[in-house]
């Protein structure tokens, strides 16, 4: 027992500096955003690794080839992704365009399998609660949110000369994919008739429905395309 204790204590003293040089050989790329291969990449590393230190009857030495020989893959495959376009496109995901003008994009979101809460969470987290501040919100191959703010919700910087920093709304979905959020509009007061006759139309024709907490009402309609897809 205490002889196999001490097997596992040298394989961790000897593979993780081996793991480490390998992460460093990869680049910080496979650190930083993890797109889906270099995922997967850091996923198979770990699995050899933990095999290796759990069973002491795994050849250490395959385990080091092992490692190496996933490092250098990743290696080749990412300078293979540089020099051929389509590479790249076969094994990462493209940049999406989900919201344009304040309007999510139903069809965007469906393609991706990305619900409107999931966007609204990632906004939130950049301290964006109105989506009418948003001009252009690009869902990245990394799974982050990039957003691009009208100039009047961005935030304020030194060289603007404002005396005050614009009054953010916080906005709520009050109707999302055919579904009414009934606690979410007692706590706002409204009725649904009261937010169709606004709209001056039925819900039934938006993906998802607004309210802020200013009381303005609004929408986005089904089936909304963006004008300038991105590529990569």
């Amino acid at each position: 027992m205490l002889e196999d204790n001490l097997l596992i204590l040298g394989r961790i003293i000897t593979i993780f500096p081996l793991l480490l040089a390998a992460a460093i050989f990869m680049g910080k790329r496979s650190i930083s955003e993890l797109p889906i291969f270099d995922f997967l990449i850091i996923l198979s590393l770990g699995s050899v690794t933990g095999a290796d230190i759990a069973d002491p009857s795994i050849s250490h030495t395959h385990t080091a080839f092992a490692i190496i020989a996933i490092a250098l893959l990743q290696k080749l495959v990412v300078n293979g992704m540089l020099r051929m376009s389509w590479l790249k496109k076969r094994i990462t995901f493209s940049p999406t365009v989900v919201i344009e003008n304040g309007v999510l994009l139903e069809n965007s979101l469906k393609s991706i399998h990305y619900s409107a809460e999931n966007i609204l969470q990632l906004l939130r987290a950049q301290g964006i609660f109105d989506i009418r501040d948003v001009q252009t919100g690009v869902l990245e191959g990394t799974g982050s949110l990039s957003v691009k703010p009208y100039d009047n919700a961005r935030p304020l910087r030194f060289q603007d000369k404002a005396d005050a920093p614009a009054v953010t709304v916080t906005t709520y979905p009050i109707f999302v994919d055919g579904r009414w959020a009934e606690t979410t509009l007692q706590s706002l007061g409204l009725s649904k008739q009261h937010v169709e006759n606004t709209l001056g139309r039925s819900v039934d024709q938006s993906f998802i429905v607004f309210a802020g907490e200013d009381g303005s009402l609004f929408m986005s309609p089904k089936d909304a395309q963006p004008v300038q897809p991105f590529h990569h």
